[in-house]
């Protein structure tokens, strides 16, 4: 009920009357309610600022939610000040660093462009407790930013047989070796997949499409368009992933225009992700 009339508030514009209610109430879970609706959207980073002063002013102990709050509030603000503060009045806290926690703060450093914080924190978390979450939140940390593949393909080997990996970190991976033209790794990466019988979604399948273009190797990127169309696996995304791979390189006007044509034939609507990638496909032709 709380979270409904703090969210209605703050949808109307009236951000204050979030404060005003803290005010009424003075308790964490209060305190927790509106950082949580805080922590939904952008943009509210001086109200969260201003209602942590709050708290301390007002002797609130705050807890281990309230602190993951106040991270994914900074990461998503990419308020890097505000963050290093939480970061450092946690520690002073006597805040145990749990996984959520270390999870939270290693997205964060790494939205605010700070990977080589996030690095820090990952290596600083006990690799017995690890989770798959951590684990994503680094791989993720490191698609961030160019540079980071060797940095990646160490995680990968180091935790590949400890630690069942899930879509996200496959996806994460990929985009890694896109990101920094990694061929060879890419190809590490996508027959392991096969051959552990790893289904390939149609995240998997766009993001494998892009990576490969992006690596120079667009004739891979083409047979698994079209071995996936065969087994009607595509969407708009994939199709504005492949005419995208098309634009990577010259002479395949004609291909993608094919496409832009299927999309159309097929009752798909196009996006903006499909202007740009037919303009940019102009433009290399």
């Amino acid at each position: 009920m709380l979270n409904n009339l703090i969210m209605a508030y703050c949808n109307c514009g009236l951000k204050e009357k979030s404060i005003q209610i803290f005010y009424e109430h003075k308790d964490l879970q209060t305190s927790n309610s509106i950082l949580f609706v805080y922590s939904q959207h952008k943009g509210y980073i001086n109200e969260a600022k201003k209602l942590f002063l709050l708290m301390k002013s007002s002797h609130i102990q705050i807890d281990k939610f309230s602190w993951s709050l106040l991270i994914t509030i900074c990461g998503i603000n990419n308020e890097l000040s505000f963050l290093e503060t939480i970061h450092q009045e946690m520690l002073l806290s006597g805040q145990k660093m749990t996984n959520i926690l270390a999870t939270g703060l290693i997205t964060a450093y790494s939205k605010c462009k700070r990977v080589d914080k996030s690095v820090e924190i990952f290596n600083q978390f006990p690799y017995s407790l690890m989770d798959i979450k951590l684990v994503n939140s680094m791989f993720k940390a490191f698609t961030e930013e160019k540079g980071y593949i060797n940095d990646g393909i160490n995680l990968y080997n180091k935790i590949k047989d400890d630690i069942q990996m899930d879509e996200f970190t496959w996806s994460s991976l990929i985009s890694l070796c896109g990101i920094n033209l990694e061929l060879n790794f890419l190809d590490e990466i996508y027959n392991k997949m096969i051959n552990s019988n790893i289904e390939i979604s149609t995240i998997l399948l766009n993001g494998l499409i892009s990576s490969y273009s992006k690596s120079g190797n667009i004739l891979k990127a083409i047979d698994l368009f079209q071995k996936s169309s065969t087994l009607g696996k595509l969407d708009v995304t994939t199709f504005n992933a492949m005419i995208s791979a098309y634009s990577q390189k010259e002479g395949y006007f004609e291909e993608a225009i094919k496409i832009y044509e299927r999309i159309k034939c097929e009752g798909y609507i196009t996006t903006e992700f499909t202007w740009s990638s037919l303009i940019s496909l102009c433009g290399m032709n």
